[in-house]
């Protein structure tokens, strides 16, 4: 095929057979085309269109195949929250975290998902206090008023969730030992929501401190190209939630963007990080930001 510079801002089927060569997919073209043409930023969405530039397509194999279309994925705005707890004890705290999100998505009408993200990877590029004796998870509702009006809060109170959890957390001091959680609105694209339940899987929390609110607010925006991108060029990318600075956690900055990415496997996760999409957002996102820290977790599932 083709190289990818060669292609018009605006593409012609013959344009785009010619960049794809024998991997061309006729019904994924259709699909995205607008009066027959296609514009070179959205060739991504066409299973087989790999960027010559990026890695041969045999070390990108499961990458782009049964590829959905941006048009088939929606943005969720939603209101959740990210635990990011210091515990005595973390195997203690994911068997009460994952029993609790099993009961809050099969008993509480408005909350959609539960992702129990566990205990993160220990690593030298990441502040110890991200890691060290952490338990992780995402909670989403449907808005403010399904986590704040009642439903939610009676159960977990008259089931004893919220008291394990503190007798669990690490010094008793919730302000101490919640740092680096959230609450509040957040974004969310999902592939899969047939997944839920099923076997383990690889996820990221990523966390940015933007240079300032500008720059935060145009840190989102390149978070949700790139989560877009990555769930129709990916295979084995199934969901991306974008959390915003702000929100409604006492002492929330404005410039601390967090988002959570999930794959099927590791091998997904790895396959990711050979991409042409991530090698141009994430230099865009390490030029809005002072500094970026990813934290891994090996055994995610999502309820």
């Amino acid at each position: 095929g083709a190289a990818a510079s060669s292609l018009p801002d605006v593409c012609t089927l013959e344009d785009v057979k010619a960049f794809a060569g024998d991997e061309f997919d006729q019904a994924a073209f259709d699909e995205a085309a607008v009066d027959g043409k296609v514009k070179k930023s959205d060739l991504v969405a066409l299973a087989g269109a790999v960027d010559k530039t990026a890695p041969s397509s045999s070390s990108l194999d499961g990458i782009h195949k049964t590829a959905p279309s941006s048009s088939s994925l929606d943005w969720e705005s939603l209101y959740g929250v990210l635990g990011l707890m210091s515990c005595k004890d973390v195997s203690l705290a994911n068997s009460e975290v994952t029993e609790d999100a099993k009961e809050q998505v099969a008993k509480e009408s408005r909350a959609p998902r539960f992702t129990v993200l566990g205990q993160p990877k220990p690593s030298e590029s990441v502040p110890r206090e991200l890691t060290e004796s952490k338990f992780a998870w995402v909670a989403y509702f449907d808005d403010r008023d399904a986590y704040h009006d009642g439903e939610h809060k009676s159960r977990t109170t008259d089931n004893g969730f919220v008291g394990k959890l503190g007798a669990n957390m690490l010094t008793g001091n919730p302000m101490n030992d919640l740092n680096g959680g959230y609450m509040g609105p957040l974004l969310h694209l999902e592939k899969r929501p047939d997944a839920h339940g099923s076997e383990p899987g690889f996820s990221i929390l990523v966390v940015a401190t933007a240079k300032g609110e500008d720059e935060a607010k145009e840190l989102v925006e390149v978070n949700k190209v790139h989560a877009m991108q990555q769930l129709v060029a990916e295979e084995g990318a199934l969901r991306y939630t974008i959390i915003p600075p702000g929100g409604d956690t006492p002492g929330a900055d404005n410039v601390t963007v967090k988002w959570v990415e999930s794959w099927r496997n590791a091998d997904d996760y790895e396959l990711h990080k050979k991409t042409a999409h991530l090698a141009e957002n994430g230099a865009k996102m390490g030029v809005l930001s002072t500094s970026i820290h990813i934290l891994e977790f090996g055994s995610s599932r999502t309820y």
